[in-house]
This record gives structure tokens, sequence and C-alpha cells, in this order.
């Protein structure tokens, strides 16, 4: 996750990788989510991926995470 924009403007953005084929939605990725987090910590926004970047030692690159549509 991260917090994208400044100010009244910022929202959480949860980025999910989808492997397998019949992977969770948005809405139930969300649903989930409320089960568990408070709804502060819920990303308003979810995008999914096939695959997170990652750099060369394995970890997630957030630079070159997409910005959301």
């Amino acid at each position: 996750m991260r917090l994208q924009g400044e100010g009244d403007e910022a929202c959480l953005v949860g980025y999910v990788e989808t492997r397998a084929e019949g992977a969770p939605g948005r809405v139930q990725i969300r649903r989930a989510l409320h089960l568990s987090l408070p709804h502060y910590m819920i990303p308003s926004r979810i995008v999914l991926l096939e695959s997170l970047p990652k750099t060369p030692s394995g970890k997630i690159d957030r630079k070159r995470l997409p910005e959301p549509a």
C-alpha cells in the first residue's frame, strides 16, 4: 500500500498480485479487509497486477508501481 496525493486529496492505494485464475476481485478484497482492519486502513483504490515489480534483490520496487487509473 502507498499514500497517493497530499492533504485532503490523499488516498490510500492497495496493490494486489493476482497470479491465479479465479483470483478475488476488488469487491471481494475490500470485503475481506473490512473483516480485519479499521475503516481508515482500507485502501480507497485497489490496483490488481499480474505481478508486483521487484528489485534485483527480490523486494517490491515501489518506484515502478503503476499509478491508479
